[in-house]
């Protein structure tokens, strides 16, 4: 069975119509102090069609 982190989640949860944009949650993950790079964040963005 593969392992999918948090991220991949939501990408999931995007593409099944569980929540509407990724990025809210993305956001609020880097304002809570986890880190993200700019470019991973910009990339997730893109795989969840919203850059």
């Amino acid at each position: 069975m593969p392992v999918t982190g948090t991220i991949g989640l939501l990408l999931i949860a995007k593409k099944k119509g569980i929540i509407i944009e990724v990025k809210p949650i993305l956001d609020q993950f880097l304002s809570q102090g986890k880190r993200i790079s700019p470019i991973l964040y910009q990339e997730i963005l893109g795989m969840a069609e919203e850059s």
